[in-house]
């Protein structure tokens, strides 16, 4: 929980660093808060914000060997913590590379992904939006609908748990809960964002906005629910700075112009 906090405002407190003209400063601080995620033991929070990370930084000016130097640093640095400590290297190498079926016999008590709680998940989303493909279950109706006879099959009957509040994967939860309708509707609403970043002026700014965009919504992750009160309003903050700082850019070029 406290890693996805971290990551979700990690680059939002970015824009409130820009008035520091060092950008060593953004540096450090951004290596603490990815050590700070990684010390959480949140695995999906860790990698993104740690790729998110990479991303900005060889971007955030045009010093790319410099900052690819910088990438690597970082890398090496969290490597060298993660394999000289057996839990930390227990959590994100071992039980990663058994979920994933490789080298599973290093850790007999970790299956396959395929035969994991979040597997079910997924398929539990899937299988509801096969029953309900234009309009899906309804809002926030996971919980209430999954693991109905209808909704199941011979293979989600073999995984434990394949039930929860909602599929922790926010592309499958919309897919379920509102069918190709709502689906359609929020990939609509994921491209006007992505075009109002090209409008930020600011360099800064427009990278820092990039980030936070494939931090958020980087398809290929588990997820909270983004129907949620706390999950969703961490989401909505960082599209509201995006799209403010988008229409604000927008207003002084067009008082410039005239």
């Amino acid at each position: 929980m406290a890693g996805s906090f971290i990551s979700k405002l990690t680059f939002l407190s970015l824009f409130f660093l820009l008035k520091f003209e060092k950008k060593i400063i953004n540096i450090f601080f951004l290596i603490f808060l990815i050590v700070l995620t990684f010390l959480t033991n949140e695995r999906m929070a860790s990698i993104i914000l740690l790729f998110s990370s990479i991303f900005y930084f060889i971007f955030c000016d045009k010093k790319i060997i410099k900052n690819i130097t910088i990438c690597f640093l970082i890398c090496f640095t969290l490597i060298f913590l993660i394999f000289n400590n057996q839990y930390l290297k227990k959590r994100y190498v071992d039980t990663t590379l058994s979920q994933l079926g490789i080298y599973e016999s290093w850790h007999n008590n970790v299956g396959s992904f395929k035969g994991s709680q979040y597997y079910g998940h997924f398929s539990n989303a899937v299988e509801i939006f096969k029953k309900n493909i234009l309009f899906g279950s309804g809002l926030n109706t996971f919980r209430v609908v999954c693991g109905k006879e209808k909704y199941s099959t011979k293979e989600l009957k073999k995984i434990k748990n394949s039930c929860s509040t909602h599929p922790h994967n926010f592309y499958f939860e919309i897919l379920s809960d509102t069918g190709l309708f709502g689906f359609f509707l929020f990939l609509y609403f994921l491209i006007k964002i992505f075009k109002n970043i090209f409008y930020i002026q600011n360099y800064n700014q427009r990278i820092i906005s990039l980030t936070i965009f494939l931090l958020l919504f980087w398809p290929i992750k588990t997820t909270g629910s983004i129907f949620s009160s706390w999950n969703g309003f961490l989401y909505l903050i960082n599209i509201s700075y995006i799209l403010y700082l988008s229409r604000y850019s927008g207003f002084l070029k067009k008082k410039l112009n005239n």
